[in-house]
């Protein structure tokens, strides 16, 4: 065996991650042994036997975020068991590469504790770092020689030349995110080592593009991922064949960051999946189409194409601070939009943010009043998602934190003349019950996740 690449806790329990197997994919089609194993699965069903609800596994974010509360996590006869076996797995399977994806930072401290580990039972093993999650944690772990390479970017373009000597051992690999990582490098995924039935939700994830070709201030994506690139739309309806004949899924969520960044794309790829001739149902990612830019019969194509479901970041009812965050669209364009989903009979889901570093206390009453003028679309309204403002290392929030007078507040994150941990939580909250008033629903675990987060940040105020 050449490579084993393992999803570690902790993630979400509802489908496979997309990383893993499109890199192992890319591994066997040059000729190499690999397998993906998924850890994080097995350690949901261990503990869902022991009681645990979903809801709970939600709230098992502090475990792997506090390295105390983590520490304690790991005496718990269970998870020790678990931790033994899977070593003892990579130990028996002998490959030359072990790869852990760190999605989030909910993997972080996971993949320390087996890197360590590993590095004792094995020390002549080569441990590999990728994942979005890579780009926060990467640096400190290749520090403590933890691990021996940190990708960033797209491991399927680059995974021959770890694998094959050619990328030395020790190097904090920065993947440049050249043309060859475009269309023609996009891999079907492999997810033949898995058990596609003991996710909760029977669900493959698929990318038709990489990058976005917005530029929001709060976002990561474009530092991550880099220019926007297009798959071809015969190769997409070939991964849902896949998805039909090999997995007898027929439910898809499109990972795109912007699904519909260009519409001769996302109509190629609606007749694509309309000339599959099966019944499938899937969601996805857009941005608010500006006046002009779609029509009626663009959304009667993604009908007949199977989509059921459109997420889209609203996150302020200020047109200004919407301009100032990189988002373009009137409150005019969100109506059209959602007239052309109810004539279409798709549904929406809509996120806001509160506490942006800009946000004043006139711009936030604006946001509620949108709450209240939206009643008139609850038929089409799946569901609203809230959250606080953050400052993530490496957006251009951060790069330019100096500009919005943005610094730490020595405790909870960070503060402005704007914006502060208290006015950012009072804000949820405000808009938490807004939206429960006005009729709409918050998903019942991104509820208990939220729930959670505030209650934490509420306990350090």
């Amino acid at each position: 065996m050449d490579l084993v690449l393992c999803s570690v806790p902790k993630s979400n329990p509802e489908s496979p991650l997309l990383g893993p197997s499109t890199v192992v994919a890319a591994a066997k089609s040059l000729g190499w042994g690999a397998k993906v194993l998924d850890w994080n699965i097995e350690l949901f069903h261990q503990l869902k036997r022991e009681g645990l609800s979903t809801g709970d596994w939600i709230r098992l974010d502090r475990e792997f975020k506090s390295e105390s509360a983590f520490l304690d996590f790991l005496q718990k006869p269970t998870v020790a068991h678990l931790i033994e076996k899977w070593i003892d797995q990579i130990c028996q399977l002998k490959p030359r590469y072990v790869g852990f994806t760190a999605f989030s930072d909910s993997n972080t401290l996971m993949i320390a504790h087996l890197a360590e580990q590993l590095r004792r039972e094995r020390p002549d093993l080569r441990l590999i770092l990728g994942g979005p999650g890579s780009y926060f944690c990467g640096k400190n772990l290749l520090e403590k020689q933890l691990v021996d390479y940190v990708v960033l970017g797209y491991g399927e373009s680059i995974i021959g030349g770890i694998l094959d000597g050619s990328v030395a051992k020790g190097h904090h690999v920065v993947h440049s995110l050249e043309v060859t990582a475009g269309s023609s490098r996009f891999c079907q995924p492999d997810y033949s080592d898995l058990d596609l039935g003991s996710y909760t939700s029977q669900t493959l994830h698929i990318s038709t593009s990489r990058g976005c070709t917005q530029n929001c201030q709060f976002c990561i994506v474009s530092s991550l991922w880099g220019s926007y690139q297009l798959r071809t739309p015969d190769s997409v309806a070939k991964e849902v064949r896949n998805g039909i004949d090999l997995y007898q899924i027929r439910h898809f969520c499109f990972t795109d960051s912007t699904f519909n960044g260009s519409l001769d794309h996302q109509r190629a790829i609606c007749r694509s999946l309309i000339d599959l001739n099966s019944e499938i149902y899937w969601q996805a990612f857009v941005k608010i189409p500006k006046a002009g830019e779609s029509h009626e019969e663009d959304f009667q194509l993604l009908r007949r194409a199977g989509c059921y479901l459109l997420k889209v970041g609203i996150e302020s009812g200020s047109e200004r601070v919407r301009r100032e965050m990189g988002k373009r669209f009137s409150d005019s364009d969100l109506r059209i939009f959602l007239t052309h989903l109810r004539s279409s009979s798709i549904k929406a889901d809509l996120f806001f943010m509160v506490g942006y570093p800009t946000e004043t206390d006139a711009d936030f009453e604006q946001t509620l009043t949108l709450i209240k003028e939206l009643r008139q679309f609850q038929d089409v309204v799946d569901y609203i998602r809230i959250a606080p403002t953050d400052v993530t290392s490496e957006t251009p929030l951060h790069k330019n934190r100096t500009r919005y007078g943005i610094e730490s507040d020595g405790c909870t994150g960070w503060k402005n003349s704007n914006s502060s941990p208290e006015i950012r939580l009072k804000r949820y909250l405000e808009l938490r019950d807004s939206v429960l008033e006005s009729g709409f629903k918050i998903r019942p675990l991104e509820d208990v996740r939220m729930s959670q987060v505030v209650h934490d940040r509420l306990q350090h105020l």
